[in-house]
């Protein structure tokens, strides 16, 4: 039996976490809502803020929040008032991603059109 040398024990490592990532960020709506807190709401935003700006349904945006929220993307930070308010915050980690997203939508200016 072979063992796995270091070098090949990091890359399983890596695709795995690649697999994770992209299986989270495949998710509808979700590259929409990272993108939204890395462009354009680096302090965070309110739940029916974000519903009406991204045109998503309540339950499709919670459900993607929680996920998020589950995956270190986003943090979630109750307001004590009433009504109640919730806010939610892009992780370094997505404003990080955001360098990432922004080549990508350039890329899909570019190409929308030849897609199917």
């Amino acid at each position: 039996m072979l063992k796995s040398m270091p070098g090949e024990a990091n890359r399983a490592h890596t695709k795995e976490k690649v697999r994770n990532l992209l299986t989270i960020i495949g998710k509808p709506h979700t590259l929409t809502i990272l993108s939204f807190f890395a462009h354009e709401a680096h302090d965070g935003a309110r739940f029916n803020e974000m519903c009406k700006q991204l045109d998503l349904a309540p339950n499709t945006l919670s459900r993607r929040l929680k996920e998020l929220q589950a995956s270190g993307l986003v943090s979630r930070h109750p307001v004590n008032q009433v009504p109640p308010r919730v806010d939610y915050r892009p992780t370094q980690a997505t404003l990080a991603l955001g360098s990432v997203l922004r080549p990508l939508h350039e890329w899909l200016d570019y190409h929308a059109d030849d897609l199917i």
